[in-house]
């Protein structure tokens, strides 16, 4: 009778082990874009070639953040950006290295659209960071973006971003592949 008890006892201690430890799993939620990031990082490359009227061009391009007071906020299918940064190019044109070049954003304020794609991919309608060289606007044209994104169990987003750019008009084509990568903290 004493051993059935202690089967019995045992049993049901593991039961409400069992109940307990699902409970907890119930109770711990996966991480979730929606929130504001902190900007923590910023890096890209780029490389292209076009052909204007039979002239070969071959461009190659980084980017590096730096002095990154910047945050974007997501919601439900919405995001905003504000704060400010700094970024320096450095790029080659057909070999040619020129000096890096250093461009400041101060008072940026931005949204857009965006929409998750399983677990790991988002399409962005608009733009997280605005890009130029003197006056040339860097941000693929203004066009929806898909990058792959995670979450780490630290509060650290990381979305990254490759494109290919393809581009036939008449007397210029040529092509473009654009990577990058930043880090965002959650606030």
């Amino acid at each position: 009778m004493i051993n059935f008890t202690k089967l019995l006892l045992s049993l049901l201690f593991f039961a409400s082990l069992h109940s307990c430890i699902e409970s907890v799993e119930d109770i711990i939620e996966e991480p979730t874009l929606q929130g504001t990031w902190k900007a923590v990082s910023l890096e890209g490359n780029m490389e292209a070639h076009y052909v204007y009227n039979g002239d070969s061009t071959n461009i190659t391009a980084s980017i590096v953040g730096d002095d990154l007071d910047y945050e974007v906020t997501f919601d439900d299918s919405t995001f905003m950006t504000n704060g400010s940064y700094t970024v320096t190019y450095t790029y080659t044109l057909n070999g040619d290295v020129f000096p890096p070049t250093t461009h400041s954003a101060t008072n940026v304020n931005g949204d857009g659209n965006y929409m998750i794609e399983g677990d790991s991919i988002i399409t962005i309608d608009g733009v997280l960071y605005e890009l130029d060289i003197n006056g040339i606007d860097l941000n693929a044209l203004g066009s929806e973006q898909n990058a792959e994104y995670e979450i780490n169990a630290d509060g650290t987003l990381t979305v990254i971003q490759n494109t290919e750019i393809e581009s036939d008009q008449p007397g210029v084509t040529g092509s473009a592949t654009v990577s990058s990568r930043s880090v965002w903290e959650k606030q």
